[in-house]
């Protein structure tokens, strides 16, 4: 698996994973709430987007904002799904990070709240969206041994 940058002209490949993975694991949202102008906007704001290849194919994509170590986005192709693309993008995150990585996931989305506790990330809090008052869990990257 191969994770690097995306580069501008790349920008359209990452927010067309984030659209169909997106309305595929959200099935009780508006599937509206996924556009590839979310993923463009974010990323002319100053998020870094990021890439997965598996065989020289874009899989996987993340967005992310350094200023707070903060995974906005990680998407997994459904049809990749399964294969470490997502882990992948976690570690790389883990490891570009100025301090410990953190995320929201929406308390509905069962397999993603798995996929994040598998991988030792711990649950630090729950709330409400202040943007779009919706739900969330607040994950934390696990502690690094010493």
């Amino acid at each position: 698996m191969e994770i690097r940058a995306a580069q501008r002209g790349e920008w359209l490949v990452c927010a067309e994973i984030y659209v169909r993975s997106g309305r595929a694991a959200f099935t009780w949202v508006d599937p509206g709430l996924f556009q590839v102008a979310n993923i463009i906007a974010w990323a002319e704001q100053g998020e870094e987007l990021y890439l997965a290849f598996d065989r020289g194919r874009p899989v996987a994509m993340m967005s992310f904002w350094r200023p707070d170590s903060f995974i906005h986005n990680l998407f997994v192709d459904p049809a990749a799904q399964g294969r470490g693309a997502g882990t992948a993008l976690l570690e790389f995150a883990y490891a570009i990070a100025p301090r410990p990585v953190t995320l929201k996931c929406d308390p509905l989305n069962a397999p993603t709240l798995r996929f994040y506790r598998r991988r030792g990330m711990a649950e630090i809090e729950r709330g409400v969206g202040p943007h779009d008052d919706r739900p969330y869990v607040l994950f934390r990257q696990p502690e690094r041994p010493a």
